[in-house]
């Protein structure tokens, strides 16, 4: 079973048999539009051997995506959209010179996250985010469009989506598996995950980093969110913040103004050990 992220530090090239040993790739963002650059690199180097991309959207913005690849004209869904993830200071503007790859390429965009509004089977308030599932958790979600579209067309995929939704386990918020366990536990070695990240993956706390908290043996778990997004009240990838209400003494720790200029590492929290 591979359900653990690669590396791609110091790498030049990916493997050149990735798509030979695997039928659905995960590229793993630790923010969205931070690693625009490495996409486009792995676009060129296998663009011809992926029969669909999924990207990390909502299913509202199919439409709109579809209409960009037909004729490159960005709607005023798409517009707002980015006006969105810039008043959080993300710059997330490099996803169409992704598309624009995709288009030359000839191949389509699936939207595969859960919708921001109420549509069809997307009808279900979810309790983290303004989100709207169709099953249990936004993972769920992704998973099963995944899975369908494996099942009517099986052939090569690539998958493009926040590093949250691609680690082991369950995810911290919901308590559902993640994407990435699913797609480990249904395909195997089938499927592989690769986090784009210019510094060793620490999504992972070592089990023996524990401490006594209120007369209990805690141990290290990531939180689900970057600082960034923990302490926010709302950001375009993962919705509202737990740490919102407590965010002063973040702020002050690291000398900044606005949650938006917190740093994007990962955030642990401490959890009692059963």
């Amino acid at each position: 079973m591979t359900n653990k992220f690669e590396d791609i530090k110091n790498k030049p090239e990916f493997p050149p048999d990735l798509f030979d040993n695997h039928d659905v790739v995960a590229l793993a963002e630790n923010a969205h539009g931070e690693h625009d650059e490495t996409i486009l690199k792995f676009l060129d180097q296998f663009i011809d051997q992926i029969n669909e991309i999924f990207i990390e959207l909502p299913i509202d913005y199919q439409q709109s995506i579809d209409a960009y690849l037909k004729d490159g004209q960005i709607d005023q869904a798409l517009e707002e959209l980015f006006a969105g993830a810039e008043k959080e200071g993300k710059n997330i503007r490099g996803l169409l010179l992704i598309i624009d790859k995709i288009k030359q390429a000839k191949k389509s965009v699936i939207c595969f996250d859960s919708a921001k509004n109420p549509q069809g089977a997307y009808k279900n308030p979810s309790s983290y985010g303004r989100y709207f599932l169709a099953g249990e958790s936004r993972d769920e979600d992704m998973f099963g469009l995944i899975i369908d579209r494996i099942k009517i067309k099986p052939g090569k995929y690539l998958l493009i989506g926040g590093a949250n939704h691609y680690q082991p386990g369950k995810h911290q918020r919901s308590g559902e598996d993640t994407l990435g366990q699913r797609l480990a536990d249904k395909l195997g070695d089938k499927y592989r995950g690769i986090f784009m990240e210019n510094k060793e993956p620490q999504f992972t706390a070592p089990e023996q980093e524990t401490k006594i908290i209120n007369g209990k043996l805690c141990r290290k778990v990531f939180s689900g969110y970057t600082v960034r997004q923990y302490f926010s009240h709302e950001t375009p990838e993962a919705g509202p913040g737990p740490g919102w209400d407590t965010r002063w003494d973040i702020l002050k720790e690291h000398g900044v103004d606005e949650p938006s200029e917190l740093p994007d590492d990962p955030y642990y929290t401490w959890e009692p050990i059963e």
